[in-house]
Order: C-alpha cells, then sequence, then structure tokens
C-alpha cells in the first residue's frame, strides 16, 4: 500500500529504448522511448528524468531537439526539451538530458503516457539516437515518480 502523504513518492515507472531510431526532416517525430503510469492520488507532481544518447548530421545551423510529451493534451506541445546545436563538424553525439516536474491536476487513477519525440525543425538534418558507430549501445532511459500532492 502507498502512502499518499505530501511530498512522498507513491510510485515509480521506468522506460528505455534500447535500439537505434534515425529520422532526416523537419517534423518532429516519436522516437518510441515511451512509459506510462496511472495515478494513485490526485493532484499528484509526476518527477521525470530522462537520459539521452543522440548523434546529429554535421554541417552549418544543424539543430537536434528532444522533447518530452504528454498523452494528457494528444502529445501536442512541449513538456520539456534538450537541444543541441551543431556548427562545422562530420558528426556531433550528445548525451544530453531532460529533467522536469510535470503538475497536471489529474483525477486519481488517471493514465498518463510520455513520449519522447525528436527533429530537427528549423533545418531538418539527419538525427540518430542510440547509434554508437559500432560501440555498444548504453540506451536512452525515462524514469517517472508520482510524487504526492
Amino acid at each position: 500500500m502507498a502512502f499518499l502523504g505530501i511530498g512522498n513518492v507513491i510510485q515509480t515507472k521506468y522506460g528505455s529504448k534500447l535500439n537505434a531510431f534515425s529520422m532526416t526532416g523537419t517534423t518532429m517525430l516519436n522516437t518510441g522511448l515511451t512509459v506510462s503510469i496511472t495515478s494513485i492520488g490526485a493532484n499528484s507532481k509526476f518527477m521525470i528524468w530522462c537520459s539521452l544518447r543522440s548523434q546529429i548530421q554535421g554541417g552549418v545551423n544543424k539543430g537536434n531537439m528532444m522533447v518530452l510529451r504528454s498523452s494528457l493534451d494528444s502529445y501536442a506541445s512541449n513538456l520539456a526539451g534538450s537541444l543541441m546545436i551543431n556548427d562545422w563538424s562530420t558528426w556531433d553525439q550528445d548525451g544530453g538530458s531532460i529533467i522536469y516536474e510535470h503538475s497536471p491536476s489529474q483525477a486519481a487513477s488517471t493514465g498518463i503516457t510520455y513520449r519522447i519525440y525528436m527533429g530537427d525543425t528549423r533545418f531538418g538534418s539527419s538525427l540518430y539516437l542510440n547509434d554508437t558507430w559500432s560501440y555498444p549501445i548504453t540506451g536512452t532511459y525515462i524514469t517517472i515518480q508520482e510524487i504526492g500532492a
């Protein structure tokens, strides 16, 4: 039984993506890194940690945006993001992260799914997730904790 006191961790959920994902274009795409949680308490806060391993095509004015979205608004808006900009080299790799506190004012027993999207909406460069040039894939991870309100 979870203790629903204010500020206490009620539950923790994990998600991971261990295979590679790639894209080219200006549209933000779902990477497949997803985790779902059903709230135990009403008006809980959700602490979200994402560990990201991305790679971007080189060249002038290239950008890589990783964003966190939720099912509560049909994945329409970015809750938080991690940005990597590239200016000249052939390829750049980044071990970025997202840390975010989501306070959606939800009822108890509300199902929420969080997803990581990625893209280069300005320039449409080639982007990769978990592509490590034949080195072992370390993976991309997401952890969510429900905190009692």
